[in-house]
């Protein structure tokens, strides 16, 4: 039996939880707060400390040992030093047979039209910092899982930007995946337990932004929100995972029953 231990079981990590105590692995899950911990069967919890000044993470107790994956799924706000704790937490692991960590898009330079894993990134970015890490470590058994923007039946920036008097950039394509998505495509990675890769995570309908979210904020909250057009941006091309794992996306972001939770 292999053993998968996740640092992040929030918004997404934990509907990964759930994914993943079905297949019958051992999952460990390391967490700031045992008081928020959700209980699936085969998964097990610790606690880590991170420091104030550093951003080193470290564990209170027990230290897990018999890691054949490791999984990070760490957002960068609230960091004190964001590249500092990935570097520690990966440097505790060195020998695990794959390491998974969940990037961002944001990481890409803007532009107008299409870009792919190869295209032009942010070099400052704490997110891009964080994956130099990971390749570093672990130059060839690492997969970094490049997100675009997140949205799920409970979750879509619609709701933000309905609170908003306007709205630049209507022009824009949308760029977004559903978390079941996500989840699915994650799920391939751990059960093949692939070499290195970096790929985009993205549902491969673009429509502009304007277009796209008043369609949202039309259906679901009977409202209309206003845009300024602008002159475009990038469309994020998430077709390399797509070929590589003979992945269909799933979960349309057009799809008004995908959101019903969020009325």
């Amino acid at each position: 039996m292999k053993t998968l231990l996740i640092f992040g079981a929030g918004w997404l990590g934990s509907k990964m939880l759930h994914a993943l105590s079905e297949d019958g692995q051992r999952i460990i899950v390391a967490t700031r707060d045992l008081n928020n911990k959700t209980a699936f069967p085969g998964v097990e919890y610790v606690q880590i400390k991170i420091d104030d000044k550093s951003g080193r993470v470290s564990f209170v107790n027990e230290y897990p040992t018999g890691i054949n994956q490791l999984l990070l799924m760490l957002p960068p706000s609230g960091w004190v030093n964001y590249e500092k704790s990935i570097s520690s937490i990966v440097g505790m692991y060195p020998n695990c047979e794959q390491l998974i960590y969940t990037s961002s898009t944001s990481v890409y330079q803007e532009k107008i039209g299409s870009v792919n894993e190869e295209s032009m990134v942010k070099p400052e970015h704490p997110v891009f910092l964080a994956e130099q890490v990971v390749k570093r470590d672990y130059p060839h058994n690492h997969i970094i899982l490049r997100l675009a923007g997140l949205i799920g039946s409970d979750r879509h920036p619609v709701k933000f930007l309905l609170k908003k008097e306007s709205v630049d950039n209507g022009l824009a394509p949308v760029n977004l995946i559903h978390r079941k998505d996500i989840i699915h495509a994650m799920l391939l990675i751990i059960r093949n337990a692939e070499i290195s890769g970096v790929y985009n995570l993205c549902y491969p309908k673009h429509p502009l932004k304007a277009t796209y979210y008043n369609l949202i904020a039309k259906q679901l909250f009977k409202k209309q929100i206003r845009f300024f057009y602008g002159i475009g941006g990038k469309e994020i091309d998430g077709s390399k995972f797509a070929l590589h794992y003979a992945y269909d996306y799933q979960f349309d972001i057009c799809d008004i029953n995908n959101f019903t939770a969020l009325k």
